[in-house]
């Protein structure tokens, strides 16, 4: 993200030969056809002898791209390049945002047990699976407060209006313009969120008829984006950020090397990165 950013700053003319001196890109492209070769080139020869809805096709975002792709984007090159696109998508922000949140546990290790008595309660009685990482309210709401509090970005939501746009008190916005949100402004603003600038790790999870009443549905909570456009990823980003925070709430105890200070967060323009070089203590529990 902090590399686009750069590359950003110069003229458009000049991002090919930027591009390649920042960024690794044609490397990982390579490695990526590299893997993909052999599985493209199969599903494509079984859709050539059998159709498209060949016996034992396979459900997943190979077959999707094939599936939607113009004949000259139907080879390996085309499909890496949109696999790459979605990797970098789905996973930078999930990453920052869970080491967030890891470093937020650790500045606040009162927080632990709850979240252990929680997550051991769920797993004793329905084992780890995806059902599972949903019935845990503390946990999701642990989460939230740390997006809320610990944005990857100033302006999460950024929008290009395709067409004119007149909203009811007679603001135009013209076609093409860029419009961007900041998520500061709202996620401590105390006419949303009480208390905005404590860390707050259950306000989320009163109840969970509150919770989804005042919370979920809150437009003011835009850490995925929010309308048609939200982020399409974010159930499948939330399992997985649960499911690895539940792991090691349930297996090891969590310190920061100075108690109570949080490592400054890195700033890059627009974009928040936590920490690069901080570390996180950690003391492996006994097993039961």
């Amino acid at each position: 993200m902090s590399r686009a950013s750069l590359m950003n700053l110069f003229p458009m003319l000049l991002h090919p030969l930027i591009g390649r001196l920042l960024t690794n890109t044609p490397s990982s492209l390579r490695r990526c056809m590299e893997l993909l070769n052999p599985v493209v080139d199969e599903r494509l020869r079984k859709e050539e002898l059998m159709g498209k809805n060949w016996p034992g096709k396979p459900c997943d975002m190979i077959s999707w791209l094939i599936d939607v792709s113009s004949p000259e984007d139907r080879n390996v090159r085309s499909i890496a390049l949109r696999i790459l696109v979605l990797n970098f998508a789905s996973l930078h922000t999930s990453a920052q945002g869970f080491a967030h949140a890891l470093f937020n546990l650790a500045l606040y290790p009162q927080f632990q047990e709850p979240l252990r008595e929680e997550v051991k309660a769920v797993i004793g009685q329905h084992g780890w699976t995806r059902e599972s990482m949903s019935l845990l309210p503390k946990m999701d709401s642990f989460l939230k407060e740390s997006q809320r509090v610990s944005s990857t970005s100033l302006l999460p939501v950024v929008r290009k209006a395709m067409e004119e746009i007149i909203f009811s008190d007679g603001t135009k916005i013209p076609s093409g313009t860029h419009i961007a949100v900041a998520s500061g402004p709202m996620h401590f603003d105390s006419r949303y969120f009480p208390n905005a600038y404590e860390f707050d790790p259950f306000r989320f999870c009163s109840t969970r008829k509150e919770a989804l009443t005042k919370y979920s549905m809150n437009l003011s909570h835009i850490s995925f984006g929010q309308g048609k456009r939200k982020c399409p990823g974010q159930f499948f980003a939330s399992t997985m950020m649960t499911t690895m925070m539940a792991y090691l709430v349930l297996n090891y105890d969590m310190k920061l090397e100075n108690d109570g200070v949080r490592p400054p967060d890195e700033w890059f323009l627009m974009n928040c990165v936590p920490n690069r070089t901080a570390e996180i203590l950690f003391r492996r529990r006994p097993t039961c």
